[in-house]
């Protein structure tokens, strides 16, 4: 099995990879994020859809790089890795494997001290581990090349269906040239600001910064107006319509240099509630990884305009 920073190979052989599993469903992991937007609210529509111009330097892809992160020792991430072998000739690098606590180079991110907290915390304390793992192999990985592209993708719950070495080229089609960012799209931010109990009631009761665009002024918008932001924001940056309009975190497609460029605004954010839990012990660090990069998401100041048809075949199973 792979260990943390090594790639995950596999033979052709169909008898090397394909593992027991029963089929509940068939998605289309989509990268895009679009929805209508209820302009009720404090946002006028004039700001909402007012046409913006993004700042981003032209550059021509070059390799593809395929990530996933995998803190559990599951077999699973053989269907991953090999479908990705099959189709589209490519290695799949697997991040923090077996509960790791080193990066690939042997070095650790530093330690949190903050009080435990009963509930959910601990639970997805897998899930928060993604940004530490994703942004120091961005930042410091010595085979990555700021024209590359890197495809990061969660390792249980999809399979890749098709040959992905092209996917650079989409992002740079879609882009019309120039450097940008994709992520899968859901139908709701309920991962973070739609939770029930205690935690959801934090983020609903706490004001965010947001900036809608590069030539808008920053915002502090209240946690129950999050979501409608998310929705806004992408209906400005979206050329389609569709049910998926949240941001979500299980796929990423991107040039490494604005990847990084997102990826410290991610950490900024999770490092700012981190420094607010270590100063109030009332205050909850952030459970998982889906809102840094939503809130990221809200105040990264450039990002590409999403499209419905870039898009990974994907499959759930058990």
């Amino acid at each position: 099995m792979p260990s943390d920073g090594k790639r995950a190979e596999s033979s052709r052989s169909p008898s090397r990879y394909v593992l027991p599993m029963v089929a509940v469903g068939v998605m289309g992991m989509c990268f895009f994020v679009v929805g209508v937007v209820n302009l009720r609210g404090p946002t006028p529509p004039s700001m909402a859809f007012r046409p913006h111009v993004i700042p981003s330097e032209a550059f021509t892809p070059r390799k593809v790089h395929y990530l996933t992160l995998a803190d559990l020792p599951r077999q699973d991430i053989c269907l991953t890795a090999s479908s990705i072998f099959t189709l589209s000739n490519g290695e799949l690098e697997v991040l923090a494997w077996n509960h790791s606590t080193t990066f690939f180079d042997g070095t650790s991110p530093t330690k949190v001290e903050v009080p435990p907290r009963e509930g959910r915390d601990t639970f997805r304390a897998g899930q928060a581990k993604k940004i530490d793992w994703i942004a120091h192999y961005i930042a410091h990985h010595p085979n990555l090349h700021e024209d590359d592209i890197v495809m990061y993708t969660d390792a249980w719950d999809v399979t890749i269906q098709s040959n992905m070495s092209s996917v650079g080229s989409v992002l740079h089609r879609l882009t019309n040239g120039r450097r940008g960012l994709l992520f899968n799209s859901e139908p709701c931010c309920g991962d973070s600001f739609g939770l029930p109990g205690p935690y959801g009631d934090y983020l609903r009761s706490t004001s965010f910064d947001v900036q809608l665009s590069p030539h808008e002024p920053t915002q502090r918008v209240p946690g129950p107006h999050i979501c409608r932001q998310m929705l806004i924001k992408s209906s400005m940056y979206s050329e389609m319509g569709g049910p998926n309009w949240s941001l979500g975190s299980g796929g990423i497609v991107g040039d490494v240099k604005t990847f990084r460029e997102f990826m410290l605004k991610v950490v900024h954010i999770t490092n700012e509630q981190v420094a607010r839990a270590v100063a109030n012990p009332l205050v909850p660090l952030y459970e998982g990884d889906q809102i840094s990069f939503q809130l990221a998401y809200l105040r990264f100041k450039r990002l590409p305009r999403h499209r419905l048809d870039v898009c990974i075949g994907t499959q759930k199973s058990t």
